[in-house]
């Protein structure tokens, strides 16, 4: 077996939860899986920026996906996004190898 002696880094990626709140208000959250929290990556952050596409309403939050992250940043965040089709982008805060994400969900 041959080895190069260099680290494979591990590359991460978001999942972003949404929950309905209140009509127009919505709960954003991106819980990790275990792998994650139990490596190096328990203290990243996730950005989510979204865009409301129906009102032009935008806005940010930041949580973490970790539980375990001795940090204040709250795990959800309540938005007011306000009705019609949302899209957002993800970022990381204090990963090294990231993968910035996109997605939507349409609040009610």
């Amino acid at each position: 077996m041959v080895s190069s002696g260099l680290a494979v880094p591990m590359l991460w990626r978001a999942n972003v939860a949404v929950q309905t709140r209140s009509a127009g208000v919505v709960s954003i959250s991106a819980p990790a899986d275990g792998r994650i929290c139990m490596s190096n990556g328990y203290a990243t952050l996730i950005r989510v920026d979204y865009v409301n596409r129906t009102t032009g309403a935008r806005g940010g939050v930041t949580v973490k996906p970790c539980q375990n992250f001795a940090n204040p940043t709250p795990a959800a965040v309540d938005a007011r996004t306000g009705a019609g089709n949302v899209t957002f982008t993800t970022t990381f805060v204090g990963a090294p190898m990231a993968v910035p994400g996109k997605g939507s969900f349409t609040v009610r």
